[in-house]
């Protein structure tokens, strides 16, 4: 999930779990964005587990975003910069997700069954 944007350089963080699955570790992207302006929009990071099309984040620009096979986006699949009269532009939208077949875990690459077989032969 991504978070807002801070004028500050301090983050907290709580972590909670959803649901009876454990896993171990996390995953933490911080970037530091250069400022906008009234006509260019904060640049954008790309979804984990996917990637962002697109490099131009002036005013009316469109940024797209595609997942990696095995994984489903949630959220718009694209983003415009708008100008807020008065004020600095802004993405109409947030980054989406790529989630994997399992909700709370990446999915898992498909591996082809080994060729070879053994054949258990009952001793005499």
């Amino acid at each position: 999930e991504t978070l807002p944007l801070s004028s500050g350089n301090k983050i907290t963080l709580k972590f909670t779990a959803n649901g009876t699955y454990t896993a171990k570790g996390f995953h933490f992207v911080y970037q530091a964005v250069p400022r906008t302006s009234a006509t260019q929009c904060s640049s954008v990071p790309e979804p984990r587990f996917g990637k962002r099309i697109g490099n131009d984040f002036g005013i009316g620009m469109v940024v797209l975003f595609e997942c990696n096979p095995g994984y489903t986006l949630h959220g718009s699949n694209g983003i415009r910069c708008e100008a807020v009269p008065n004020a600095l532009a802004q993405w109409n939208g947030t980054v989406p997700t790529c989630i994997g077949k399992h909700p709370h875990l990446p999915a898992l690459a498909v591996l082809p069954a080994c060729a070879q077989t053994h054949t258990l032969r009952k001793r005499k």
